[in-house]
Parts: C-alpha cells; structure tokens; sequence
C-alpha cells in the first residue's frame, strides 16, 4: 500500500508525493516507530525496500482482515503505475484508497480520479474476484463510475490465446458496451501487466461456451491510453481520436 495515516500529525501521507521521492529513509524511521499506521484498520506498518520488481511500499505487520495485508508485489506495482499513469493526466483530481461508503462493501477503491462535470471514476485492481461482490455491482453512488482491472495473474487463455476464460467474478465486472467498442458483444475487461508496463483491453467480449469469450484484443503500452474524461474508461490513443467528441477535452 502507498497512502498511510500519521498518528502524530492526524494527516494521511502517501509515499508517491514529490515530497518524499527523496526521504524515504525518513519514512522507514517512522513507519519502525509505529507512528504510521494503515488508514483501514489503524494497525501499525513496515516499510519496504524497493525491489527489483516492486517500488518501495508499506506493509502490514501481520496479517489481518483488512484488505490492504495481503496485498501481492503484483498488485502493488499495478496500483502504483495506474496511480502515475492517472497522475499525469489528471494531476489534481487523483486519490489512493478512498472509502465510496458503499453499504456491505469493505474494499475501498485503489485509485480514484475525478472526471468532467463533478463525476468520479473508481478503479480497483484484482488478483482474484472477492467473493462477496454484490454490493459494489449493484450500490455505486449516483456520480462515481466502477472500473475493475484484473492482473495478469488473473488471466487465462484458451484456443491458442484467441480466447478469453473468465471466471464468474470476471464475467460480473464485465464492463457495459461503450462507443469505444466498435464490434457487437458485451462490453469490454481490463487487465494490467505491471511488469511490461501494459495494459490489455478486450473489447467486444462474446460467450461462445461455456466461460470462453472471444474478444478483440488491445495490448498496449500504458502510456499510449488516456481516461476519457466522460467515465474514466480506459482507452487506446487512436480510439480516443477517432471518437474525440464523446469526450469533453
């Protein structure tokens, strides 16, 4: 996790902030005092060194029920980049961890930016469906869009890779057709491969037995998207100027 609460100074600190891009020895000192403590449950951190794979971050002492304690270097990694990638686009409109309060729903959103118009995009990142997800289907508030990405862990192929298996959590967050999806079928599901620094969209989702989905897939590089400002989808360049006046900017 990268946003943390300071129990000294009441204040929420996020690792990303320039200013802690050079004190993060200062972190450590204090994340090792207990003075920083995870936002959800309140219990105390570590602060972890950066690693060949996964940017420094804080974890949890122990395991517990929350669900920042378990988090995967995969996930971390995916979360911090879709953070960066959201950060250049909309610098001032985006926050880590952010409770939707959303009835029966303990999973806060990972990344939530600010769109057009007042509206929200919330993003979260899955290794695995939560089993209990019926809440975050059906209770958004009125003005926040629900996007799901799935990591690459996540991701199972079939027919040569021409096709999609999705579990029924994924099928569950397929997300609705957009004017961006330019073949008929469902809608469309992201996932993220933070270790290439890659985003797959699968557009045009279709059931042809069973759980296999044939698809239209995208695979490219995560600085070559934009969010459309109109409900924070995620988007190839070349599909946003072709459809440009969906979008506000």
């Amino acid at each position: 996790m990268f946003i943390v609460f300071d129990n000294e100074t009441h204040k929420l600190v996020t690792r990303m902030s320039p200013e802690w891009q050079s004190g993060f020895d200062n972190l450590h000192a204090l994340a090792n005092s207990g003075q920083l403590v995870c936002p959800w449950c309140k219990h105390k951190l570590w602060f972890r060194e950066e690693s060949e794979r996964c940017r420094s971050y804080f974890a949890h002492r122990s395991v517990l029920g929350c669900p920042y304690s378990c988090m995967s270097d995969e996930k971390s990694e995916a979360v911090a980049q879709l953070y960066d990638w959201l950060s250049q686009q909309r610098p001032d409109e985006v926050s880590f961890a952010v409770d939707l309060q959303i009835k029966d729903w303990n999973w806060p959103a990972d990344v939530v930016v600010g769109l057009s118009k007042g509206k929200q995009s919330a993003y979260w990142v899955f290794e695995r469906t939560p089993k209990h997800r019926e809440a975050v289907l059906t209770g958004m508030p009125e003005n926040v869009k629900r996007h799901v990405l799935y990591t690459m862990s996540a991701r199972k192929l079939a027919e040569g890779n021409k096709r999609l298996i999705l579990s029924a959590g994924q099928r569950d967050f397929i997300d609705d057709k957009s004017d961006y999806d330019t073949r008929s079928g469902l809608g469309h599901l992201y996932f993220i491969d933070p270790w290439q620094h890659k985003v797959w969209l699968y557009r045009g989702l279709r059931c042809k037995h069973a759980n296999e989905y044939e698809c239209e897939p995208h695979e490219l590089p995560l600085s070559a998207c934009r969010v459309s400002l109109r409900n924070g989808e995620i988007v190839a360049r070349e599909e946003r100027e072709l459809v440009l006046n969906l979008d506000d900017v």
